[in-house]
């Protein structure tokens, strides 16, 4: 007999769920503070604090957040200012974004170097002391970091800012000997060459690790944040060579303090296979980082078998700038990078005036679907317990899965229609999410007799399916019923997923009503998994595990993958009804379908 329940309105609790999602872009509250991050020790792809959650860590970035862009009139940024960016991160439902401090191009105000003379810089300004901290700039620093944090919020901070001008325009940084006061670093570098700044002289390299050191002193404290070297200094053998040094250099000078934060490398002109062996504890690979030698392609999400660092994959060292006509890609990178373990940040114009890239000097929402996909798989990626789900491309025929097996599967389908997905045995919640429009567009329940299950979307597109084993207690044999409920309800085996030995598992045999401790209910002397009780020539067996009716002719399954379809007409039940929620002043629709139907395969 086939049973479904009766279509029941359920997104009050469930559309407002996901709307306090997407405000508390943390599992923290606002403002607290739960310990340094560190990588999690039972899935390292992950950070994690004194919680002990896995945390996936996702947003923006923009370049002139704390310091001022040097090719425009704006004003130096603000605390206002930056109040006001993060404002806009979290109506996205961000939780992360990178500091770009450490800048030394000339024009970009404050530095973290006083300008002390004597003798005139490029810019017209005192010269700068290379060795003379400007303490007013790591004030600022340090306020943006607690404003981060306040917000219960993570950033990474950069030592050395971005070395991209430094090889286009060293005599357009501080760090040239003529911008300085520093004879030290006229003997180091070359000041017609800015790959000379990856120098190897012990005296320039301490005046650069004295910048390290006013850092760490300044940030120790601070709990939500972890160091990055420098942005995209290249793969030339000295740039990969200070760089790793640098980041055992920030390692060995912070074991000496209270906290030790963790150290990473981001990517960029070829800086490649490089960092994914050696000290540093993330990364942000390259386009050169997925070549024949390295793990896979990370404008793809990147390997899934890849574990040894943190991931935190930036559209920054793939595309470079975002452009609209990348918009789409974009946003499905997004989805793609959560299915494979990593973290996706997103390189972002937000106001600045970059006319060759499609924005002009105030937030261009062209760019509005990757940033919303962030805040989107932020909500999904709370649904899983990253602690234990593992990225996976077999598990989906889509090569997108994050899945804890028997209890919940993450997939995406970046393509468009139906796709498989490998089930463990036992009865599932599912939610259909529609990543285009963000939108739920369908719920309910089914039992899955295990293998491979068919799904096909209820809407045209790529789209994010959520299972989730809706039993509880443990189900040690996979056939649907948890070990208390075989033990003390049913009586049947726990360790056995068909007692009787009848050919239907226990599961299906209580979801249709029958007893699953009599072999041959209907004394014909045929074991009931064997009989055909409707004369439709299929064994009931066979009908159980395809979803279809034993009992009342005709109901001819198809035999093979069990097919699951939220669309009308579909082995499951379609959307019924739907509602609105504009998510607490995000601006972010939510439609949520209220189906409740349950399907039971028997």
């Amino acid at each position: 007999m086939s049973t479904t329940q009766s279509p029941s309105t359920h997104f009050g609790v469930g559309g407002l769920i996901m709307a306090i999602a997407l405000v508390s872009v943390s599992h923290r509250c606002a403002g607290a503070s739960d310990g340094v991050l560190r990588r999690h020790p039972a899935n390292p792809r992950y950070v994690t604090d004194d919680s002990g959650t896995a945390i996936f860590l996702t947003g923006s970035h923009t370049w002139w957040n704390v310091q001022k862009d040097p090719d425009s009139p704006v004003a130096v940024p603000t605390s206002q200012s930056f109040s006001n960016y993060l404002d806009w991160m979290q109506s996205h439902g961000h939780n992360f974004t990178r500091l770009w401090v450490g800048l030394s191009y000339l024009g970009c105000e404050p530095y973290p170097w006083s300008r002390t003379g004597p003798g005139t810089a490029h810019d017209d300004g005192p010269k700068f002391d290379m060795t003379s901290m400007n303490e007013s700039y790591f004030d600022v620093v340090r306020e943006r970091v607690l404003q981060v944090q306040g917000r219960g919020m993570y950033c990474s901070v950069m030592f050395f800012g971005s070395h991209n001008r430094m090889k286009s325009n060293f005599p357009g940084t501080a760090w040239h000997p003529e911008n300085n006061v520093n004879p030290e670093l006229a003997s180091a570098f070359d000041p017609d060459d800015g790959y000379s700044f990856f120098t190897t002289d012990a005296v320039a390299r301490e005046i650069q690790r004295q910048l390290v050191r006013t850092f760490i002193d300044e940030l120790n404290d601070v709990d939500n944040m972890m160091w990055e070297i420098i942005n995209e200094p290249g793969g030339t053998a000295a740039a990969v060579a200070w760089h790793k040094d640098m980041v055992e250099y920030a390692k060995s000078y912070e074991a000496t303090k209270p906290k030790q934060h963790l150290v990473g490398m981001t990517g960029g002109w070829g800086l490649g296979t490089e960092m994914l062996t050696g000290v540093a504890d993330w990364i942000s690979p390259d386009w050169d980082a997925y070549s024949t030698t390295g793990p896979g392609d990370y404008h793809q999400g990147g390997p899934a078998a890849y574990s040894d660092k943190v991931v935190i994959n930036d559209t920054d060292h793939l595309w470079g700038y975002s452009d609209l006509v990348d918009v789409e890609d974009h946003r499905k990178w997004v989805w793609k990078t959560l299915c494979r373990g990593n973290h996706p940040i997103y390189m972002d114009p937000y106001d600045a005036n970059q006319p060759d890239h499609d924005n002009h000097g105030e937030v261009n929402p062209g760019f509005d679907p990757p940033r919303k996909a962030m805040g989107y798989a932020l909500v999904y990626a709370h649904k899983v317990d990253l602690a234990a789900a593992l990225p996976d491309e077999t598990v989906a025929s889509t090569g997108y899965c994050l899945a804890e097996p028997g209890m919940t599967y993450l997939v995406y389908q970046p393509g468009s229609g139906a796709f498989t997905v490998d089930l463990q045995p036992g009865e599932y919640d599912y939610e259909w999410f529609d990543p285009t429009t963000g939108t739920v567009a369908g719920t309910g329940s089914l039992r899955a007799p295990g293998g491979d299950r068919s799904f096909t979307p209820p809407f045209g597109g790529d789209a994010v399916l959520h299972l989730s084993s809706s039993a509880t207690g443990g189900d040690a044999d996979g056939d649907g019923l948890t070990d208390d409920d075989e033990s003390n309800v049913h009586g049947t085996d726990p360790t056995d997923a068909d007692t009787d030995d009848d050919g239907m598992s226990d599961g299906d045999e209580v979801a249709g009503g029958l007893d699953p401790l009599n072999t041959d209910q209907d004394a014909n002397g045929v074991p009931d998994g064997q009989d055909d009780w409707d004369g439709d020539g299929v064994d009931n067996a066979t009908e159980a595990a395809a979803g279809t009716s034993a009992g009342t002719p005709p109901d001819d399954p198809q035999v093979g993958a069990a097919v699951f379809s939220c669309e009308p007409g579909g082995a499951g039940p379609a959307p019924v009804h739907a509602a609105a929620l504009v998510a607490l002043g995000l601006g972010l629709v939510l439609a949520r379908a209220t189906t409740a139907h349950v399907m039971q395969l028997i």
